[in-house]
């Protein structure tokens, strides 16, 4: 899962409480089964659900053209990062103290 991604995997109790709360057709001894076997803790199936989205103030909107022009400055300066570098991507550190903050502000996956 990528580090700005949208999606956080939920929890062997979240997903319990999803089945006992939603899937009606199980029965009382199901729903035990399904708590006592721990199907969802070692099963191969993961579960995911969607990020509350922070709201994007009226300040952060205005940094849009900013975010266009940081977006092809960083483009245009991978070939220069791979001859200093020898890497095409950018610093993790980078990416998690300056891009995907300013990403989630503005409420963008990428």
């Amino acid at each position: 899962m990528r580090m700005n991604s949208r999606l956080r995997e939920a929890s062997q109790r979240d997903v319990l409480n999803w089945f006992e709360k939603n899937v009606v057709e199980l029965t009382r001894y199901q729903k035990e089964r399904l708590r006592d076997d721990e199907t969802f803790r070692w099963g191969p199936l993961f579960f995911y659900y969607l990020k509350d989205e922070e709201p994007t103030t009226f300040m952060w909107r205005l940094t849009y053209p900013f975010f266009m022009v940081y977006l092809i400055a960083l483009w245009i300066m991978r070939p220069v990062l791979f001859l200093c570098t020898g890497r095409w991507m950018y610093p993790q550190w980078f990416l998690n103290k300056i891009h995907y903050p300013w990403c989630r502000k503005l409420n963008l996956d990428l």
